[in-house]
């Protein structure tokens, strides 16, 4: 009976010494993780503005009698064809996972990069926020594929 013990207690020590291996292991990779989408949203901060965004969404509103201090993207606007039209996404107010994934993936936000071109589609910050954002979550996407 005694052996039958200490067999059963080295399973369960091993199974326990496994398991707290196992979350080390995965704790010590989320905090890295964690740490290098940080590292993009502190890009992202250093070459997305808002307020950039912002202006944009002011020149192109729909009824430019609106007070520059309260446009939102809830806004109507003039396309290229000059139809009235609205925005698909709405920025969340705080700067939450969502605001930063909404601004690298969805081309409204284009306007607020700092190299967003007058002519042309090269949109270079755009891009090197993306794929820092795909090296920070080991290819499991946040945004959507490269811009060209």
């Amino acid at each position: 009976m005694k052996k039958f013990s200490n067999i059963t207690m080295l399973v369960v020590l091993s199974v326990v010494l496994a398991v707290t291996n196992l979350l080390c292991c995965h704790r010590s990779k989320d905090s890295k993780n964690k740490q290098s989408i940080l590292e993009c949203y502190k890009f992202a901060d250093d070459h997305w503005s808002e307020e950039e965004y912002k202006y944009w969404l002011w020149d192109s509103v729909y009824n430019r009698e609106i007070d520059y201090a309260i446009v939102s993207d809830t806004f109507p606007y003039r396309d290229a064809q000059g139809n009235k039209t609205y925005h698909s996404h709405h920025l969340p107010d705080k700067k939450i996972d969502q605001y930063y994934e909404m601004i690298g993936k969805y081309d409204q936000f284009r306007f607020g990069w700092d190299d967003f071109p007058e002519e042309g589609l090269q949109q270079k910050r755009r891009n090197e926020y993306l794929d820092c954002l795909d090296r920070a979550t080991k290819n499991k996407r946040v945004s959507p594929t490269r811009v060209e």
